[in-house]
């Protein structure tokens, strides 16, 4: 028996005055397995039975309980520390059957290994899988509500804490001091960990909440190494103690990352990382962290100092995160929650003058937090809707103030009671606030169009905007031969933003950047092979094209919110993204990849602030068609039922057709006069009115052709689609929803297997028209809440009469 440092070991199960602890076992090999009960072993009487008895028990309740509190916005954490209060003393625990059984003290030593093991990686982790340029320069906005929401509440609460103090018995009044500065704190690994899982860092708020945070951590770790420099026995060791913490800085910053370089240099693409290097770097994370516990820094600042040192999205970030992300996720994080169930007792709340006490600092810490966000927020320009927001991300609390009061337990800074009170005001605070910031920010509508962000309302604007998205080598010569097609000129260029959508793997924060392209990067050759390409062609173009390439590395579920998020700043008329067939293999499975590439397009078809073209590429159409502008053939196909999406197809065909390399084929199917709704004159008269714009555009062009097929119902209209000569065409055009009357495509939504294409588009891609060379595009216009997106105002015109 010995006294150990408390933060990796905690004293045994809540009592205070049990000074000492096993931190020395010594077990045989039969002690750690057991034998199984076929030889008289009772499984509860080893380590490793009894570790997994606790692990299946800790995630089926945690599990059932997620389950049962994800309707109301309740996060992971306050699902795990629920369930560790249930397993501990306050519950199950109660029963000393169970805790004998289950929580046997020589089995104890175990559990907080593993604990003080998953919050070293834990914190480790976090800044290897985030977003450094949220970091680097935070902004003046940043900077400003970083600082005053941690010196308000310092202030405030500090001074309420000495006030009270004098009031307190039993040699509680210091702590109340280090209650304070915790409440004054926004742990940034807890903040990232919350808006990762709620992907909320796609918004300006979630952005400016983790920069905010990271410039009051920066305020609060300089006042924890003040504090221990201030407090060693002696000057020399005050001195010694700061030599030290700068050293290991310095090492951290300048030494190591040159090492981490060095073993991403020898890293051959497309191979596995070397183990030995992730085994070594995971080791010297543990030596590091102890070092830092001799010298007095606990054991969540040294992991966040060496999680920085790894380069962001690097092959061995990349290789850290997949190596013990699930380990520490589904096995090490659940004995954290445990351990803590162990240590709160919410029974032993019994003193109820220090309770009120405790109480009113901890709320005047939160509300003094809260108050000290909103102002500055206010004062930069935010709206009350987003300062509110933002002030109650400040105010998330998580695993790093669980590790704080475990530390402050240990070195009996606080009793039962206090330990008890404060886990159970985080639980409450983080549980109302984490709900009601994600209301605030819930980003449904985030992205829908309060302007006409269309392609009628953009035909032939000086400045033709386009999003083009692009998730390989293989879509690029589709989309420029489509940019191409769109027939960019000087009185109407084209401007496209290229973005290379990049699945997130190593990364807990998404990241979007654009790359500024200058004169003299246009005329050099250190270009990737998909920038390379639209370099070329924006430098064979006269001036026509320029584009902007850029990169948005997120999960595909989130994926869309970049998407659209960077079609509204930059005011894109149209978003052209590539789809997947779904092809099926042996056994009924589809490709992974295939499935979450056509989900992103549904997510983009349901936010986009503009009109989304998904792009479904068949052959391969020679480059040097593009290269040439006068040799350049190309022939469209435009299906025309009819509707807001088959106008808008209709709309981006006309500005095709000024092409002189593109002839276009218009076929519109009308329904006979007999079968019209007379209710559904309007819809006629906006379809009318486009076909009109169309002709009048056209009406020298020999290489346009409008054709009316006069039909009497849906059947009708798929026989005609079938009977059309589709490889005589390199791109087939149609809108994604219809005129109800002549295709009602809810009651076909459950006959198609790709819904982003619709009806027309899902039938074009099926297997019946393998066969065909022609590439499909499927046209749908934004989404508005108050309407449509397309002001269409009635004019009186004469119809000319093409062939019928």
């Amino acid at each position: 028996m010995a006294h150990v440092h408390p933060t990796f070991f905690s004293p045994d199960t809540n009592t205070s005055a049990n000074k000492y602890e096993i931190v020395c076992q010594y077990k045989s090999k039969a002690a750690i397995n057991s034998r199984s009960m076929w030889f008289g072993d009772d499984p509860l009487k080893f380590t490793l039975p009894i570790l997994m008895f606790q692990l299946i028990l800790f995630m089926f309740l945690s599990r059932s309980l997620h389950y049962v509190l994800r309707p109301l916005r309740q996060p992971k954490f306050i699902c795990n520390i629920i369930v560790g209060i249930i397993m501990g003393p306050s519950v199950l625990g109660r029963n000393k059957s169970f805790m004998n059984m289950m929580f046997p003290k020589g089995e104890m030593l175990v559990v907080n290994v593993l604990s003080t093991l998953a919050t070293i990686y834990f914190v480790f982790l976090i800044p290897v899988k985030m977003n450094r340029n949220l970091l680097r320069w935070p902004s003046k906005k940043a900077l400003n509500i970083g600082i005053i929401c941690f010196l308000i509440p310092f202030i405030v609460t500090n001074s309420i804490g000495l006030y009270l103090s004098r009031f307190i018995d039993d040699g509680l009044g210091p702590f109340y001091f280090f209650v304070g500065a915790s409440l004054s704190i926004t742990a940034f690994p807890v903040l990232a960990y919350t808006i990762s899982e709620y992907n909320l860092v796609n918004t300006e708020i979630g952005r400016l909440a983790l920069s905010s945070s990271v410039v009051n951590d920066i305020l609060g770790y300089f006042f924890m190494a003040l504090y221990i420099v201030i407090h060693q026995t002696s000057l020399s060791n005050s001195l010694l103690t700061f030599m030290i913490l700068i050293a290991l800085a310095i090492f951290v910053i300048f030494m190591l990352p040159p090492g981490i370089l060095w073993i991403n240099r020898t890293h051959t693409k497309g191979r596995p990382i070397n183990q030995i290097f992730i085994t070594v770097i995971l080791l010297g994370v543990l030596i590091f962290t102890t070092f830092g516990e001799m010298i007095g820094a606990s054991a969540v600042d040294v992991p966040l100092m060496l999680g920085f040192a790894i380069p962001e999205g690097s092959p061995i970030g990349i290789a850290l995160a997949e190596t013990i992300d699930t380990m520490l996720e589904d096995f090490l994080l659940p004995f954290f929650y445990i351990r803590l169930g162990l240590s709160i007792d919410v029974y032993q709340i019994k003193d109820m003058k220090n309770f009120e006490m405790l109480q009113s600092i901890i709320v005047i810490g939160y509300t003094a937090k809260l108050v000290a966000t909103m102002i500055p927020s206010l004062f930069c320009n935010l709206s009350v809707k987003h300062s509110l927001s933002l002030s109650l991300m400040m105010n998330i609390r998580g695993l790093i103030e669980m590790v704080t009061f475990i530390n402050w337990r240990a070195k009996e800074l606080i009793d039962d009671q206090s330990m008890a009170i404060l886990t159970l005001s985080t639980i409450i605070v983080t549980s109302i606030v984490t709900p009601l910031a994600t209301i605030f920010l819930d980003s449904s509508n985030h992205f829908v169009a309060k302007t006409n962000g269309t392609i009628q309302n953009a035909i032939m604007d000086p400045e033709f905007r386009v999003l083009t998205c692009i998730h390989g080598e293989e879509d690029v010569h589709a989309i420029i031969t489509l940019l191409e097609t769109s027939h960019p000129t000087s009185f109407s260029a084209i401007s496209a933003y290229v973005l290379h959508l990049v699945e997130l793997v190593g990364r807990v924060i998404p990241v979007t950047y654009c790359q500024t392209i200058s004169k003299q990067m246009l005329e050099s050759n250190d270009f990737d092979p998909t920038t390379a390409a639209f370099r070329n062609y924006s430098n064979n173009s006269n001036g026509c094209f320029c584009f902007q390439p850029c990169t948005v590395v997120a999960p595909y579920k989130t994926m869309h919110k970049d998407i659209c998020t960077l079609a509204l700043q930059k005011r894109a008329a149209l978003i052209i993204i590539p789809s997947r067939k779904n092809h099926s293999f042996i056994g009924g499975g589809v490709s992974a990849t295939n499935s979450s590439i056509n989900k992103l397009n549904r997510n983009v078809l349901l936010n986009a602030p503009c009109t989304v073209g998904i792009l479904v590429h068949r052959g391969h159409h020679s480059l040097a068609a593009v290269r040439d502008y006068f040799a350049y053939r190309y022939s469209i196909l435009v299906i025309f039922l009819g509707g807001t999406d088959d106008r808008e197809a209709l709309a981006y065909c006309t500005r095709m057709s000024t092409h002189p390399g593109v002839s276009v084929t218009v076929v519109r199917f009308m329904l006979c006069e007999t079968n019209r709704d007379k209710n559904d004159e309007n819809e006629r008269m906006m379809d009318d009115f486009v076909v009109h714009e169309f002709k009048l555009h056209n009406i020298r062009n020999e290489r346009a052709v409008y054709c009316e097929k006069v039909v009497e119902d849906m059947e009708q209209v798929f026989y005609g689609i079938r009977s059309l000569r589709f490889n005589n065409y390199h791109l087939v055009m149609v809108g994604r929803r219809h005129n109800t009357n002549l295709m009602n495509d809810t009651a076909m939504e459950n006959w198609i297997e790709n819904s982003e294409l619709g009806v027309i588009g899902d039938m074009l891609e099926s297997s019946d028209f393998a066969t065909s060379v022609a590439s499909i595009l499927v046209v749908q216009q934004c989404v508005m809440v108050d309407g449509d997106c397309f002001n269409w105002k009635t004019e009186s015109s004469h119809y000319m009469h093409w062939c019928s």
